[in-house]
């Protein structure tokens, strides 16, 4: 039976329901004293605290799509090397981004020393402060290249997700290594933060009005902080997973003039906002349109940005979204998907589709 199955859901919620009640009914018979008495009051209560987790778990998972299989769910073998499916590219560049996105194409000179990850905190001029890490190729520090200047990509983990799964989970470090060292990518500076700058406050990446202005730091202060700090050739690009995917396209659609080139892994497109984000509009539909990707290029003259976008056709509220956009997008813009046939909304996706996408990013920031 399938892990997004409603008939699983079902049968472990009535299972869940009837094991209360048989408890319940054979609770006086648990009552009495002595080690077989205690041992099965312990039995059924952890019995129906399980189940109940159980069914928790479950709805979940069903509602976020988190895991979209069984075998996702317990792997048995990991395989972050490449992509399982090609690109798709539309658009009036497509040809030629087919040709630069031929996977693992050698396109540099090899260099298996590892880079240097370090922290950085970047405090912007509205006051916001977060930090974060910036991991620097290991051409960065090596006395040739000591003019060079490097490429940038701002790295955004997802809510509330902490910037350690960027390093962690997503293996963004390891990754760029693994890169680097077989020449499949050009060396390229990695800004790896949290969009989580007003914690606990999903702000979406938003200048809220009365509130912090996150769409600021993130598309100025934090340009301006790292152009100012590390040797740098002015050329950007951002990568984020899920709420920092959304935050990609956001962030590129309205700054294509600092960011030329967006992936989104498992991004949403369309505005967000509930419990966890409050009102981060002013109840300004003007401002809210403005933040939807899809308005945009629906209402506005479309920015000259490249895009990626991920998604599992499992994810049932990405990709529609991403399908939707598909059909919006109009020059100069240009969107290349990545869509696997299934696969939740988890890192494990995600860390194998990363490879594809730094060497879609080292094409266009070369």
């Amino acid at each position: 039976m399938s892990l997004l199955s409603h008939a699983l859901l079902a049968a472990l919620g009535a299972a869940a329901v009837c094991t209360v009640a048989a408890t319940v009914l054979l609770w006086p018979r648990l009552a009495g004293r002595g080690v077989p008495a205690y041992v099965g009051r312990l039995v059924a209560v952890l019995i129906c605290q399980l189940l109940a987790i159980v069914v928790a778990a479950l709805a979940i998972n069903q509602h976020f799509d988190f895991y979209a299989s069984w075998s996702e769910l317990f792997p048995s073998t990991s395989n972050s090397q490449a992509a399982a499916v090609p690109l798709t590219t539309m658009g009036p560049k497509a040809k030629a981004q087919r040709a630069d996105a031929v996977p693992n194409a050698r396109v540099a000179v090899p260099d298996r020393r590892p880079g240097q990850v370090i922290p950085i905190r970047v405090t912007g001029v509205g006051g916001l402060s977060e930090g974060g890490f910036a991991y620097l190729p290991p051409q960065y520090s090596e006395p040739a290249h000591r003019a060079e200047r490097f490429p940038v990509v701002l790295v955004l983990a997802g809510y509330p997700g902490h910037v350690s799964t960027l390093v962690n989970r997503l293996e963004v470090p390891s990754q760029m290594n693994r890169q680097v060292a077989a020449g499949t990518v050009h060396p390229m500076i990695m800004i790896l933060v949290s969009p989580t700058v007003a914690r606990p406050r999903d702000t979406e990446c938003a200048d809220v009005p009365g509130g912090p202005q996150v769409e600021t730091y993130l598309s100025r202060d934090v340009p301006h902080w790292v152009d100012t700090h590390l040797r740098t050739n002015g050329r950007w690009a951002v990568l984020g997973v899920s709420t920092g995917g959304y935050c990609a396209t956001k962030l590129a659609t309205r700054h294509p003039d600092v960011f030329p080139a967006s992936v989104s892994m498992s991004g949403y497109i369309h505005p967000l906002e509930d419990s966890t984000t409050g009102e981060l509009y002013g109840h300004n539909a003007n401002l809210r349109n403005q933040s939807d990707a899809i308005w945009v290029m629906r209402h506005r003259p479309a920015p000259r940005v490249d895009y990626l976008m991920t998604a599992s056709r499992t994810e049932r509220q990405v990709y529609p979204q991403l399908k939707e956009f598909a059909s919006v997008v109009h020059p100069p813009a240009t969107l290349t998907t990545l869509v696997e046939p299934s696969g939740g909304h988890n890192f494990g996706v995600w860390v194998k589709e990363l490879p594809t996408c730094l060497q879609w990013l080292s094409a266009r920031l070369a």
